[in-house]
């Protein structure tokens, strides 16, 4: 954990399944890149998140909250979180 916490670039790969018969699964390739213009780089409050959600869940819901926290001062230690490069049929 404490070598990934010093990378600027972490590339994560995002499984789903679902239970049906049969199954059908998807993935989301994540590509996280940290820009600080400080020395010290963001922390999340767990290295790992897993979420379950039912296909029907409605539109909308939140499904987890992520936290991080950063020493550095003033706007650089200032978080945002975003998702880009996103295709339309991810989307929906």
């Amino acid at each position: 954990w404490s070598y990934w916490k010093n990378q600027a670039d972490h590339f994560l790969t995002l499984s789903g399944l679902d239970g049906g018969r049969p199954f059908r699964s998807g993935t989301a390739s994540i590509h996280i890149h940290v820009l600080d213009a400080n020395d010290n780089v963001p922390v999340f409050a767990q290295s790992v998140y897993k979420v379950r959600a039912q296909e029907n869940t409605a539109r909308g819901t939140v499904l987890v909250k992520l936290n991080a926290t950063d020493l550095d001062s003033g706007i650089y230690g200032e978080i945002s979180y975003s998702f880009s490069h996103v295709p339309d049929k991810t989307r929906g």
